[in-house]
């Protein structure tokens, strides 16, 4: 199985304030250094947190994917705190993400895996998950960032189904269910 950018995978959205605050202070001092040219920033509208990577879906199993979101238990209990801000060159991106966290998480993503697995599509080659939230893309160099503030996920929520439409522009993410 191929790893498809354009397949849809769950996920949550960060809070509402957060990103609202974020966004503002990351635009801030991003137009300050003037290098917003040399990366895209990523659109706020666009953060979330992936839970499952999927490969190649047709579009005869979106249908199931979307029944299958919906059956979906909400997200754990326990806090997960994205805090750290991260450079991953092999991806060209800049992330918010968790040195260590809660294993409750990690177990999530266990029996995600075991939802998604009957219909063929789960895509993790074996690589243990690093919860993230995507802030640049693009990126050739990490730039001087601020201190962002935690995300938190601080209470269990439903996961969505998004789906990702890659153009020139960077990504755009729909919500499908």
């Amino acid at each position: 199985m191929r790893f498809s950018k354009d397949a849809p995978f769950p996920g949550t959205p960060p809070p509402e304030a957060w990103r609202r605050d974020t966004a503002r202070l990351l635009g801030e001092t991003l137009r300050a250094q003037t290098i917003l040219h040399t990366f895209r920033l990523v659109p706020a509208r666009n953060w979330h947190l992936t839970l499952l990577f999927f490969g190649d879906v047709t579009s005869t199993q979106v249908p199931l994917l979307q029944q299958t979101v919906q059956t979906l238990p909400a997200t754990p209990r326990t806090p997960l705190v994205l805090d750290r801000i991260a450079y991953w060159p092999h991806a060209r991106v800049v992330v918010l993400t968790a040195e260590r966290f809660p294993a409750v998480w990690r177990d999530y993503h266990q029996a995600l895996i075991a939802a998604f697995q009957p219909l063929g599509v789960v895509d993790e080659k074996g690589r243990p998950w690093r919860p993230h939230l995507t802030l640049l893309r693009g990126v050739r160099a990490c730039p001087a960032l601020p201190e962002l503030p935690p995300c938190r996920w601080q209470r269990p929520i439903r996961p969505l189904l998004y789906r990702s439409h890659l153009g020139r522009a960077g990504a755009r993410y729909e919500v499908l269910g």
